[in-house]
């Protein structure tokens, strides 16, 4: 059992640790042919098209393991070795093998002959889509691999190990360690969220985007030159005066490379700026899967560009989607909505929750106990926030945290300090490699030192000595030495507790726990 030590009397609320997907899986039995009982291997069929093919299952030739099969025409034929394979639809795939050939013959055309990898059934293409390059003549192990893509109504395909393809040959070809290995969803990605591309079929009306409303005179959905946050467009949801009602567009297709997985967190966000909006949900962001959520953020009246995330669980479900929404009461006043910089992130799937879990309180600490949980031993920490003196459902207590709002002399983010020890670092608001939104903030030491972009965060009356999850983004280039590049809580000394990041690297989440000491402000 583990243990967890509190100063702090507080609200208990579950929260998810994500673990990201990133495995693949070899979907083909007995890829190495390295089992069975009987004359061929278990799992594999074989298939004549035409002659008197020769089968067999040896151990005198092969590419790794022990065992290999074979294919043998001492007469002109076409056959193979098969399997068929359960497979999910509009999703890529990846087939690879390695082939040995001895005196196999080709054809005058570039499909005829030879041994290959050929892929049959429920596959998107022509059948000379569908099978990788020729192995021919007297060839040592040579690698071969293809890519295919299943139909909208795929459930199974099957994977030839073929010799012969449009021309009956003779010959004779091994076959060892086949894969088939999934690459991503095709087809079905959330597409279109900075509104730049217009739909061709639709003019004025965004790719990708359906438009939807329950009630009658359902105003305009457009794309607008005139108003967008970023890029040169943005989309436009307009309400007449004196019609109540709600008008929105959506999609039902997840990021790119996961789709929509059931039970996996995403986070949907944006910009959101209004004109007018009058009573109503107002403008915001709705998902609906099993049921309606309406988003934490929703804007009425009057207001500049405002950024808007929202993290929601996906239920697999025949109907939903992801809605950008403004619904308004019926005033004689017109309710306008824009929206730009849609962004649809998988963040992952959540583990098991911790196993027999007690708290227990003597009057001056509490005390939490818990089991691993059933798909890795994640920290307590990751699944408990304190909520403090306030209901505070969005857990963000800087301001500016975006770095999307200037100062008074737009040269930096408002609220936001730099701070060099050493040789002095170069600090910038760059509208160049943002993660998300407009701009981000910059540290550049090309003769060493170290330094921080900082601000002092002074927590209400109350709640210090709480727990803090930090959580941000950061992107490095070319780092070296000292303590690398993190994101972290210190007090007056800027402790650094977290491990650095070095080298090069894309953007990367990065998160640190803190228990906040019961005085003073934070850095």
């Amino acid at each position: 059992m583990r243990t967890f030590f509190s100063k702090a009397i507080a609200t208990l609320s579950a929260i998810l640790l994500i673990v990201g997907v990133g495995w693949t899986q070899n979907l083909i039995q007995n890829p190495g042919f390295e089992e069975g009982t009987g004359e061929l291997p278990d799992h594999w069929a074989t298939f004549i098209q035409t002659g008197s093919p020769e089968f067999s299952w040896v151990s005198d030739e092969f590419h790794a393991g022990a065992k290999s099969i074979c294919i043998t025409h001492t007469d002109s034929a076409m056959s193979s070795f098969y399997q068929k394979v359960a497979v999910q639809s509009n999703y890529k795939y990846k087939v690879s093998g390695y082939i040995k050939t001895a005196g196999v013959e080709i054809g005058e055309n570039w499909w005829e002959g030879g041994a290959q990898l050929r892929i049959d059934g429920d596959v998107q293409g022509n059948w000379w889509d569908n099978m990788t390059s020729r192995v021919y003549g007297d060839s040592d192990w040579t690698y071969v691999e293809l890519e295919i893509t299943t139909t909208e109504d795929a459930d199974t395909i099957e994977v030839h190990c073929k010799l012969g393809e449009g021309l009956k040959i003779t010959g004779t070809a091994w076959f060892d360690d086949i894969s088939l290995e999934e690459v991503e969803a095709v087809g079905q990605w959330f597409v279109n969220g900075d509104f730049e591309t217009e739909d061709p079929e639709s003019p004025g009306f965004p790719l990708g985007w359906e438009l939807e409303s329950n009630t009658d005179e359902l105003g305009t959905v457009n794309l607008d030159d005139a108003v967008y946050h970023g890029g040169s467009k943005s989309c436009r949801l307009y309400r007449p005066a004196n019609h109540g009602g709600e008008i929105m567009i959506k999609q039902t297709a997840g990021p790119e490379p996961y789709g929509l997985v059931d039970g996996a967190v995403y986070k949907f966000s944006g910009w959101i700026k209004t004109q007018g909006v009058t009573g109503g949900r107002g403008a915001c962001f709705i998902t609906a899967w099993d049921n309606h959520t309406i988003g934490n953020v929703s804007l009425h009246g009057d207001n500049d560009w405002t950024y808007v995330e929202e993290l929601i669980t996906y239920k697999k479900t025949d109907w939903g989607a992801w809605r950008c929404y403004l619904g308004v009461d019926s005033t004689a006043n017109e309710g306008i909505a824009w929206f730009d910089d849609i962004q649809l992130e998988f963040i992952g799937v959540p583990p098991e929750p911790p196993t027999d879990f007690t708290a227990e309180y003597d009057g001056t600490q509490i005390t939490l106990n818990w089991g691993a949980a059933t798909q890795g031993s994640n920290d307590i920490a990751y699944y408990l926030i304190r909520k403090i003196i306030q209901n505070d459902t969005t857990g963000n207590i800087k301001k500016n945290p975006g770095f999307e709002e200037p100062n008074e002399d737009f040269t930096f983010p408002d609220n936001w300090g730099y701070w060099s020890y050493g040789e002095q670092a170069n600090y910038a608001w760059d509208d160049q490699n943002p993660h998300s939104g407009s701009f981000c903030v910059s540290m550049d030491h090309a003769t060493g030192g170290w330094g921080m972009i900082y601000r002092r965060v002074y927590p209400p009356e109350g709640s210090t000595g709480c727990d803090v999850l930090i959580r941000g983004f950061i992107k490095t280039e070319d780092v070296s030495g000292g303590s690398g590049v993190h994101v972290d809580l210190g007090y007056t000394s800027a402790e650094v507790t977290s491990e650095g990041l070095f080298g090069t690297n894309d953007y990367t989440v990065v998160e640190n726990y803190h228990s906040l000491p019961p005085s003073g402000n934070y850095v």
